[in-house]
């Protein structure tokens, strides 16, 4: 399964929004592949400071949905921003929300269902995905490469 070739068939990108709405369903045990968990370290690695990764992970992700029912957001997301700290690498799961049947958008939109995603979802299941949290606790997340020194700095 080349997971590039099929997000890129996903219309996530012409749909979409932005409301962020569908955070409502990023549940504490996304799934992930070894190749997008290696795309997430990266992804953080490169565009966030390491207390602001530490931030994200240390926040509390427990969200009040009604009277007595709470939800806990995924590890990554940043609860301040209200928003995905890796949207843009986010794992195949993520990018089918509101295009399957069996998890449509929430705020309603009419989107095109995909009608492939069920041999999409048995193919990725055999890439053997992890929850985030198991990620996390097996390789956690590395700091940023320090930017490179510049030739006439004094060390």
């Amino acid at each position: 399964m080349d997971l590039n070739e099929v997000y890129d068939r996903l219309p996530t990108e012409r749909y979409c929004s932005g409301c962020h709405a569908c955070a409502i369903r990023c549940s504490g045990d996304v799934p992930a592949v070894q190749a997008e968990w290696e795309r997430i370290t990266e992804h953080l690695r490169e565009s966030l400071a390491p207390v602001d990764v530490l931030r994200i992970l240390t926040e509390d992700k427990r969200f009040a949905v009604a009277a007595g029912y709470t939800i806990e957001f995924c590890p990554l997301y940043d609860m301040k921003a209200k928003a995905c700290s890796v949207y843009e690498v986010r794992p195949l799961v993520c990018r089918m929300l509101g295009f399957v049947e069996w998890m449509p958008c929430p705020i309603e939109r009419a989107l095109p269902v995909v009608d492939e995603a069920p041999d999409l979802m048995r193919a990725y299941a055999r890439l053997r995905p992890k929850p985030i949290p198991q990620w996390l606790a097996e390789t956690p997340l590395p700091a940023r490469r320090p930017a490179p020194r510049s030739r006439f700095e004094v060390a």
